[in-house]
């Protein structure tokens, strides 16, 4: 994950973590990263700021935020050396959803792909619904600020910055979420076959 291509931030991904727990009955406990913990690999298979991101359902650990999961196929981590530097708050905002706006509009395109218009340019997330489709099967979704004359995406702009979500069906209905992926929007287009996609728009 990264700006600049892949690896910007190094070739194996790090976690340093200390969890402070406040209970209502006003007990604390304290949950740090160690070697206690197990690692698998998900189901985001690529991620990148501008680029967007793929993410393949079919890898799901179906389970493995309940209590009980099985996890003994699951890998130990590996435990790199203590970090000497100083460790400080992040000190810019953090990221917030502020609202949940919904298209304003939605047509199919000649070329088979459905167009949808959010009323406005912005930055956020895409969530979609989707009601079956075969295992396998990829939904892309494409963001851009504006329109071509023709009607299609104008990403001349975005020069690098693909700005596409990849979603691949593990099988059954479920929630395509771009996880970690800000775009700048103002339309979007999606390419699927086979498989129902829940789309409100605003009334």
């Amino acid at each position: 994950m990264g700006m600049f291509g892949p690896n910007r931030y190094g070739d194996n991904p790090h976690l340093l973590l200390e969890l402070h727990i406040e209970y209502e009955d006003g007990s604390r406990q304290v949950i740090v990263s160690d070697e206690s913990w197990k690692t698998m690999a998900g189901p985001i298979l690529y991620s990148d700021l501008l680029k967007g991101e793929t993410y393949d359902a079919r890898l799901e650990p179906h389970g493995w935020t309940l209590p009980g999961f099985d996890d003994s196929a699951w890998e130990a981590p590996v435990v790199m050396e203590s970090y000497g530097g100083r460790v400080t708050a992040q000190v810019d905002p953090p990221v917030r959803v502020m609202k949940e706006p919904l298209p304003v509009s939605l047509k199919k395109t000649p070329r088979g792909t459905y167009l949808f218009d959010m009323g406005q340019n912005m930055v956020g997330w895409v969530r979609l619904r989707v009601e079956g489709g075969p295992e396998g099967q990829e939904i892309t979704v494409s963001c851009a600020e504006m329109l071509n004359e023709d009607g299609t995406l104008y990403t001349t702009n975005l020069r690098e910055a693909v700005q596409q979500e990849t979603y691949i069906l593990g099988g059954g209905a479920g929630n395509a979420n771009s996880s970690l992926i800000l775009h700048s929007m103002g339309s979007g287009m999606w390419r699927s076959q086979d498989c129902r996609i829940r789309l409100r728009c605003r009334p």
